[in-house]
């Protein structure tokens, strides 16, 4: 049974940049090619300054690794993401 959550990104300022962690690109893409994720689509930044990601995996247990590893290899940045 798929397992599905939406993460959002909201900069915390306006010209605050999201950077492409080229560790997290890599982990992120392994997931899919081992179809672990089936789908990862982020969203345009709103005027808000908010964008979310529509993630599908095949488990709960794959979701606990993905924040598990984002904790420790994502780009720390001006932004804030929650799920």
């Amino acid at each position: 049974m798929a397992y599905n959550k939406t993460i959002t990104v909201t900069k915390n300022t306006a010209d605050a940049v999201i950077p492409e962690s080229k560790e997290w690109v890599t982990y992120r893409d392994g997931l899919i090619s081992e179809g672990k994720i089936t789908k990862w689509d982020m969203s345009d930044f709103n005027s808000d300054g908010e964008a979310t990601i529509e993630v599908v995996m095949d488990s709960e247990g794959t979701w606990n690794d993905i924040c598990a590893a984002s904790n420790s290899i994502r780009v720390k940045g001006d932004f804030t993401v929650t799920s």
